[in-house]
């Protein structure tokens, strides 16, 4: 407004604050004010209409509906995977309770069956002795008379002539330079 005030001022018109109408104008202001009143019209074709923002509303209600519809489908599809996902994690459950007792049961049986090989092991070897500590000997001839010797201090005169060994030898381990003498078992 002020750009048409001020080319009215410019062709020579007197502008001022009252309400009367202006004078008639020249014709080379006339032609301004045409120019003026084209811009006005382009500017105003710019402008946004009340048309146009209920096109934009329409649209985003358009919008909005249709997002609201996808929200209420995935809704309701979750509420119907929820309840088959809560029966799925109950019989898992079920599962695995039923699998922990079926594990406790069998850790009490393979505990069980180790008593019984440990048992079982132990009436098989009855008979042995094992003696520890004792100084490599060179041979197995030695190891017999080593025990002998041992047998005899540790019973004192009461040792019988011959102790009758079924077997006498070394756990199985190799020899080495380890200052631990290996086990010796007889039978």
């Amino acid at each position: 407004m002020d750009g048409v005030l001020h080319t009215l001022a410019g062709a020579g018109h007197e502008v001022s604050d009252s309400n009367m109408p202006p004078s008639p104008l020249s014709g080379s202001s006339h032609a301004t004010l045409v120019s003026i009143c084209a811009e006005l019209r382009s500017l105003a074709a710019w402008m946004v209409t009340k048309r146009d923002l209920q096109t934009l509303t329409s649209m985003l209600n358009n919008t909005i509906k249709a997002e609201m519809a996808m929200i209420r489908t995935e809704v309701n599809e979750q509420g119907t995977r929820i309840p088959v996902l809560e029966q799925t994690t109950q019989d898992l459950s079920t599962q695995v309770v039923a699998s922990d007792q079926a594990l406790a049961r069998q850790g009490t049986m393979l505990l069980e069956m180790s008593r019984q090989m440990e048992n079982l092991d132990n009436r098989g070897r009855r008979y042995n002795l094992r003696v520890r500590g004792l100084p490599e000997p060179n041979g197995p001839e030695d190891v017999e008379r080593l025990l002998t010797s041992l047998f005899h201090f540790i019973v004192g005169e009461a040792a019988p002539a011959a102790y009758g060994f079924v077997r006498v030898h070394h756990a199985l381990r190799p020899r080495s330079n380890n200052p631990t003498p290996r086990v010796i078992i007889c039978c």
